[in-house]
């Protein structure tokens, strides 16, 4: 997918939703995944088109103190 050719490395922390045959249908960071889902699945839509450009703030190595 173009999002694992973009992010190389991180693309384990990227989710491929494949239809049954195995094609791939989406892909999806992991970081906007489950709200996006959630929305969905609330609203009753099963089919989308949509585009996002913006921040995404996220700790990638917290640290306890």
């Amino acid at each position: 997918s173009l999002l694992t050719e973009k992010y190389g490395e991180d693309s384990k922390l990227i989710y491929e939703l494949k239809d049954q045959g195995g094609a791939e249908q989406l892909a999806l960071r992991y970081d906007l995944t489950v709200p996006f889902a959630r929305y969905l699945a609330e609203n009753g839509i099963s089919s989308m088109k949509r585009y996002h450009i913006g921040k995404v703030y996220r700790r990638d190595n917290p640290k306890m103190t």
